[in-house]
């Protein structure tokens, strides 16, 4: 909520979690960027109902936010 109030920039969600638990801050963010870590889709695969991470931000700082995502994550392997 603090990205869909401006009071963030971006939200990042690095570990697992069920395709709902994805949905309402997708749903919510509806005026927002809702994606992967690495800005690929969202996808509901109904063979596997686990999404690796989740990423909320606001459309003007997508990129930077993924930038920021993926140096995180290279720092952290």
């Amino acid at each position: 909520m603090t990205v869909v109030l401006d009071d963030a920039e971006g939200y990042a969600h690095s570990s697992s979690q069920c395709v709902w638990d994805n949905a309402a801050p997708a749903a919510v963010s509806a005026s927002l960027h809702a994606s992967r870590l690495d800005g690929s889709q969202l996808r509901d695969d109904s063979s596997n109902r686990w999404l690796p991470d989740l990423l909320i931000s606001r459309p003007d700082l997508v990129g930077a936010v993924i930038a920021l995502c993926k140096e995180s994550t290279r720092w952290a392997h």
